[in-house]
Protein backbone atom coordinates (compact mmCIF):
# COMPACT_ATOMS: atom_id res chain seq x y z
CA UNK A 1 0.00 0.00 0.00
CA UNK A 2 1.46 3.47 -0.52
CA UNK A 3 1.50 6.28 1.29
CA UNK A 4 -0.84 8.13 -0.43
CA UNK A 5 -3.48 5.27 -0.09
CA UNK A 6 -2.49 4.80 4.17
CA UNK A 7 -2.65 8.70 4.30
CA UNK A 8 -6.55 9.17 2.53
CA UNK A 9 -7.72 6.13 4.43
CA UNK A 10 -6.36 7.74 7.73
CA UNK A 11 -8.04 10.71 6.72
CA UNK A 12 -11.27 9.42 6.23
CA UNK A 13 -11.08 7.43 9.53
CA UNK A 14 -10.28 11.26 11.06
CA UNK A 15 -13.21 12.76 9.40
CA UNK A 16 -15.40 9.99 10.30
CA UNK A 17 -14.23 10.55 13.84
CA UNK A 18 -14.54 14.30 13.33
CA UNK A 19 -18.33 14.02 12.73
CA UNK A 20 -19.49 11.32 15.04
CA UNK A 21 -17.79 13.28 17.82
CA UNK A 22 -19.21 16.51 16.82
CA UNK A 23 -22.82 14.75 16.75
CA UNK A 24 -22.20 13.49 19.78
CA UNK A 25 -21.40 16.93 21.57
CA UNK A 26 -24.57 18.65 19.57
CA UNK A 27 -26.94 15.43 21.07
CA UNK A 28 -25.07 15.98 24.88
CA UNK A 29 -25.73 19.82 24.87
CA UNK A 30 -29.41 19.15 23.57
CA UNK A 31 -30.16 16.55 26.36
CA UNK A 32 -28.47 18.57 28.91
CA UNK A 33 -30.33 21.52 28.33
CA UNK A 34 -33.49 20.13 28.03
CA UNK A 35 -32.85 18.35 31.45
CA UNK A 36 -32.55 21.61 33.38
CA UNK A 37 -35.63 23.10 31.96
CA UNK A 38 -38.56 23.50 34.80
CA UNK A 39 -40.97 20.56 34.24
CA UNK A 40 -38.51 18.35 32.44
CA UNK A 41 -39.25 15.10 34.62
CA UNK A 42 -43.37 15.26 33.73
CA UNK A 43 -43.01 16.08 30.09
CA UNK A 44 -40.12 13.62 29.11
CA UNK A 45 -40.10 10.94 32.19
CA UNK A 46 -37.46 8.71 29.59
CA UNK A 47 -34.78 11.78 29.76
CA UNK A 48 -32.71 10.13 32.24
CA UNK A 49 -32.18 7.13 30.25
CA UNK A 50 -31.50 9.11 27.06
CA UNK A 51 -29.41 10.97 28.69
CA UNK A 52 -26.96 8.65 30.18
CA UNK A 53 -26.58 6.97 26.97
CA UNK A 54 -25.96 10.53 25.14
CA UNK A 55 -23.00 10.43 27.89
CA UNK A 56 -21.60 7.09 27.02
CA UNK A 57 -21.42 7.42 23.81
CA UNK A 58 -20.19 11.22 24.46
CA UNK A 59 -17.01 9.31 26.33
CA UNK A 60 -16.83 6.31 23.66
CA UNK A 61 -16.27 8.91 20.97
CA UNK A 62 -13.57 10.86 23.15
CA UNK A 63 -11.62 7.56 23.78
CA UNK A 64 -11.97 6.31 20.19
CA UNK A 65 -10.62 9.72 18.70
CA UNK A 66 -7.54 9.54 21.21
CA UNK A 67 -6.44 6.18 21.05
CA UNK A 68 -3.25 5.78 19.40
CA UNK A 69 -2.96 3.54 16.74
Amino acid sequence: MGNQEQFERENKQQLRWEIWFLISVVIFGAYLFVGMLDGSREFFPNWPYFAMLATINLFVSIIVGTRRK
